[in-house]
């Protein structure tokens, strides 16, 4: 990965993406991206349901995330969560990570 100001902020939200999914809670990253400085965006992809930018100079990293309902007919499940986090320098990525996760069941 190239050198930017915004990795430490990436690393960082990187690993709260990491606790995000071990914790099955949709909530800490778009917290923590806030507390980062990231301020809230039209999302970027049409997929994508909020998203979050900070940038520097030339450098942008943008967080983005939608859920979706996994339950099916006569099924109830928990909801999908999915984020995408992407460092951009003049419009090419320079890392890039997507992280899935289910909520916290309450079916068992």
């Amino acid at each position: 990965m190239s050198i930017s100001v915004l990795n430490p902020i990436y690393d960082k939200l990187k690993a709260v993406l990491q606790e995000a999914q071990n914790q099955q809670d949709d909530t800490i990253a778009r917290k923590q991206a806030l507390a980062l400085g990231l301020r809230e965006i039209e999302p970027i992809s049409p997929k994508m349901m909020s998203a979050y930018a900070i940038d520097a100079g030339n450098d942008r990293m943008i967080l983005e995330y939608r859920f979706y309902d996994a339950s099916g007919p006569f099924s109830l499940a928990p909801d999908v969560n999915i984020y995408s986090l992407k460092l951009i320098r003049d419009e090419i990525v320079l890392a890039e990570i997507e992280t899935r996760f289910s909520d916290k069941s309450i079916y068992g």
